[in-house]
């Protein structure tokens, strides 16, 4: 949480009217989250293209890996002076996207996310609340906090239709709240020429289809479940003649979980020993939605897996640990197992692997069919985000 602020009783921003857009990037930055690395990569990518002499500025746990990877300023997360700083000679702070109106990981997430905000008010910089999965709020204290304070943002965007309920319910008049797109639907994949040499370090096989794995610890995982798990992935491997590629999403915890899957697959009996392959080099998202898209089947428990197959219509099955994941399965088509306990059901889950390889080309179609209006919908947050901060920019010219 953002205490013991410096007081302005006339804040302004500086600057002239030549003087670029300058936009503050807010969330889970520079903590080697993939799916949150992917959320700015893609803002990046699509505010550059809209405005490409705009400043971006992330607040990020890491400033020098944003700054090295991404080509944009960033001052750490919690340095207060600085932040405050910067947003005085800001046109827009944007929060989001991600999961970061939540108190489910922790108590501090609510109060931080929205006291930035909060800041950015007070310091009279518009601000936009951009593409999140808001939720779940348990507490009586978030949704009052979430409320009080989304009402007064100048946009407000949400990925899917339960978070727009939910800020519906903390008192954010739902005709303010924009259902768009997570901005990694829209992100642009590295190029052909990258995939395949990365394709051809990992040691992956060329003409033999390609189940992607990206799984994540969890309290409810334990030694049956991953037994269980990788029992019926074995299975239908062999059965598919198909190797198994498995993605960590966020280092090192998934590396760990990751290698475990990985050795109760390599002592299965020779029938049933497929080729495993794991992702062990640190890879930038573009990269990363560019491997995707040359397998056949994901199985994702991490939701920006879930998200980056269906940016590139490759079917998945979805393990749900939290409502996000299970949201958007719904909204992609994504059959789901309901829980990390119900992969005990083998027989289930083995079900439902079969249906999703048998029917796989016509869900490859139904995703592809898709694309145009989910892009669009993931675009539409950097437009908004562009027409404020030039909004901002005249007013203060």
């Amino acid at each position: 949480m953002l205490t013991s602020l410096p007081r302005s009783d006339t804040p302004s921003k500086t600057g002239s009217g030549n003087d670029p857009l300058r936009i503050v990037l807010s969330g889970y930055y520079g903590y080697n989250n993939l799916g949150d690395e992917a959320i700015l990569a893609a803002l990046v990518q699509q505010l550059r293209a809209l405005a490409p002499d705009a400043e971006l500025l992330a607040l990020s746990g890491n400033p020098a890996d944003t700054r090295a990877r991404l080509g944009i300023e960033a001052v750490n997360r919690l340095d207060v002076p600085a932040i405050w700083r910067t947003l005085r000679r800001s046109d827009l702070f944007v929060s989001g996207g991600g999961s970061l109106l939540q108190d489910v990981t922790g108590l501090g997430s609510v109060p931080y996310y929205l006291g930035l905000v909060g800041l950015a008010q007070f310091l009279g910089v518009r601000t936009m609340v951009l593409g999140q999965g808001v939720g779940p709020l348990n507490l009586p204290t978030s949704r009052m906090l979430v409320g009080s304070t989304l009402r007064r943002v100048d946009a407000v965007t949400v990925r899917d239709q339960s978070s727009r309920e939910l800020l519906a319910r903390c008192g954010v008049p739902i005709d303010r709240v924009g259902l768009t797109a997570d901005p990694v639907l829209a992100m642009e994949p590295a190029s052909p020429e990258r995939v395949e040499a990365l394709r051809a370090r990992l040691g992956l096989l060329d003409g033999q289809p390609t189940i992607a794995v990206a799984i994540r610890p969890w309290h409810t995982w334990f030694e049956r479940q991953l037994k269980a798990f990788s029992a019926v992935l074995a299975q239908h491997a062999a059965a598919w003649n198909a190797q198994i590629l498995l993605l960590p999403f966020h280092r090192p915890d998934d590396e760990l979980l990751a290698g475990e899957l990985r050795n109760c697959l390599e002592t299965r009996p020779d029938a049933h020993r497929p080729h495993v392959v794991t992702l062990e080099e640190p890879v930038e998202p573009e990269l990363m939605l560019g491997l995707i898209s040359r397998v056949d089947l994901m199985i994702g428990m991490r939701l920006h897996a879930l998200i980056m197959a269906a940016a590139v219509a490759v079917p998945a099955l979805a393990l749900v640990y939290d409502p996000k994941v299970e949201a958007f399965a719904d909204r992609a088509g994504f059959p789901s197992v309901e829980s990390v306990t119900a992969l005990e059901a083998s027989n289930e889950v083995s079900s439902l692997l079969d249906r999703l390889w048998e029917h796989r080309a016509g869900l490859r179609l139904e995703l592809q069919a898709k694309r145009d209006e989910w892009r669009a919908l993931a675009l539409s947050n950097a437009e908004t985000a562009i027409a404020l901060a030039r909004t901002a920019h005249a007013h203060h010219a």
